[in-house]
């Protein structure tokens, strides 16, 4: 989560894209989490870690017009790209 997070604030830094993090500290915060990024109309909202999975298909699927990623997991959504590493 902490690279995650330095990886956005060089993006911001390099390109001045708005970035914001919102920290979980539940598995029931995933859902309402994930919600507030997509409704706070940012063009990408990411997920990071497997465990998140689920709550990432929920809200792809509530939400198909969000765009949205995820590290770490796979999840079938067409507005999901899911990033894994070897």
């Amino acid at each position: 989560n902490q690279s995650a997070w330095e990886g956005l604030q060089r993006l911001a830094k390099d390109t001045g894209a708005q970035v914001k993090y919102l920290q979980s500290k539940s598995d029931s915060e995933y859902i309402p989490n994930l919600t507030q990024m997509v409704k706070g109309n940012f063009n990408l909202t990411w997920g990071i870690g497997f465990i998140i999975g689920d709550a990432m298909k929920t809200v792809a699927t509530q939400n198909p017009n969000a765009k949205l990623a995820i590290i770490d997991n796979v999840v079938n959504a067409p507005n999901v790209e899911s990033v894994t590493f070897a």
